[in-house]
């Protein structure tokens, strides 16, 4: 979780100091295009999908199990969102991509493809029966 927050908030640093210089990136870079104020945006989604996740996993680990479950699914939007942006980013540069750009638009497919799975099991997730009240019946070792 720290990694990745890292990650977007040195991604996100990067294309404000590009904006505030007045330049744009020369290459593009995994979710990102040349548009810097998208990546800043793209960059800020990724950051918030990080600390949900991770604000999750201290839920989860208190067993606010509940709560988990929508701090998750807002996660998953979130993460959703930086899909579709990242990809409307590519497409409108696809006439001068090169060979690794198109490694990275397929990145970002699969980023899109993984995002849609994740929305669709949350959802299903909250069709579901209520699983909490097992969970609260098993014993955790501490």
């Amino acid at each position: 979780f720290i990694f990745f927050t890292l990650s977007g908030l040195l991604e996100f640093a990067i294309d404000a100091i590009l904006t505030k210089l007045g330049e744009s990136r020369t290459q593009t870079h995994a979710r990102y295009s040349s548009k810097n104020i998208l990546n800043i945006v793209i960059s800020v989604i990724f950051i918030i999908g990080n600390i949900l996740d991770l604000s999750a996993f201290f839920m989860w680990q208190s067993r606010n199990f509940a709560l988990e479950k929508h701090v998750i699914f807002a996660s998953a939007h979130t993460w959703l969102l930086s899909a579709i942006l990242s990809i409307s980013g590519i497409v409108n540069e696809i006439d001068s991509m090169d060979i690794s750009d198109i490694l990275i638009s397929a990145g970002n497919a699969l980023f899109f493809i993984g995002s849609v799975i994740d929305c669709i099991v949350r959802y299903l997730d909250n069709d579901a029966p209520k699983a909490e009240d097992d969970i609260k019946k098993l014993e955790f070792s501490s």
